[in-house]
């Protein structure tokens, strides 16, 4: 991914000064359904929905066939949550088809992949999105006389990872995102939300130890931080420095998800009133 598409979607834009977002991660159809039934009917209204993958599973993907359906299955899902907000937006994992992370924009008409993209939810708010892959990672080879036999799988999950081109994806994504307002008649800086699917620990670190300038720079105010790989992920802070951090734990296994209320503030001319609660179904 070498820039970022800006998408102001009108029927993402909105004019408004408060959104409630619902957000979940590593859902399956199950589980889509429980919370689409719990939320259906009742309150509280959410103003849209960010979904991290994998937003489904499936271990058998041998054919244009298999992944056709898996394709429909993840439409149905997206669907689902449809039925609670007018506005899904999504950011598929590593083992979501290649080409729903890749090139899809749309798997249903209220829903957008925010993967490698801006996605501008007012004049001033903006949602970016990145998910990391296997593929990204540069691998070396280990010294001779290291002996790792006597460790674990998950010990050695990141043994001879030398460099990622991750990092230098999201630096480039931060840097080239455009913090001025989508309405030129607007003098407000666009505030940002940063969506990070990321497979490996260093990844996550690289972002919050070694970017917070672009961070800053970039205007980002939110992180939302999702894994299947990594149990990092349960340890992070609601907040580091400046930066509101939303850390979302599984749909699938716990029932987990995760409402975040911001506001714009019009002393700070920033989207800096932010509350984040996490529940269980």
């Amino acid at each position: 991914i070498k820039s970022i598409i800006k998408g102001s979607m009108e029927h993402f834009a909105a004019p408004q000064t408060k959104f409630k977002f619902l957000i979940c991660s590593d859902i399956d159809g199950p589980s889509a359904t429980r919370i689409s039934e719990k939320f259906i009917s009742s309150d509280p209204t959410f103003d849209g929905i960010i979904l991290a993958g994998p937003l489904a599973h499936s271990e058998h993907l041998e054919s244009k066939e298999d992944i056709a359906v898996l394709k429909g299955d993840i439409a149905s899902i997206l669907a689902q949550f449809e039925n609670i907000a007018c506005r899904v937006l999504y950011l598929p994992a590593e083992s979501d088809p290649a080409d729903i992370r890749l090139e899809q924009l749309h798997l249903t008409p209220n829903s957008i992949n925010f993967h490698g993209r801006q996605i501008y939810l007012t004049s001033t708010l903006r949602l970016l999105g990145y998910s990391e892959c296997n593929e990204e990672l540069v691998h070396a080879k280990l010294p001779g006389h290291v002996d790792r036999s006597a460790e674990s799988d998950d010990e050695l999950e990141n043994v001879g990872v030398a460099s990622g081109q991750s990092g230098s994806i999201i630096q480039e994504m931060l840097r080239n995102s455009n913090p001025s307002g989508a309405d030129s008649s607007v003098e407000d800086i666009a505030t940002g939300i940063f969506a990070l699917n990321y497979r490996y620990a260093h990844t996550l670190n690289q972002l919050l130890f070694h970017m917070s300038g672009d961070l800053d720079q970039a205007k980002v105010g939110l992180c939302i931080i999702t894994s299947t790989h990594c149990s990092e992920t349960e340890r992070l802070p609601t907040k580091f420095g400046k930066l509101h951090i939303v850390a979302v734990k599984s749909l699938r296994q716990g029932g987990n998800y995760t409402v975040v209320d911001i506001e714009y503030n019009a002393a700070t001319k920033a989207w800096d009133k932010i509350a984040i609660q996490a529940h269980e179904m």
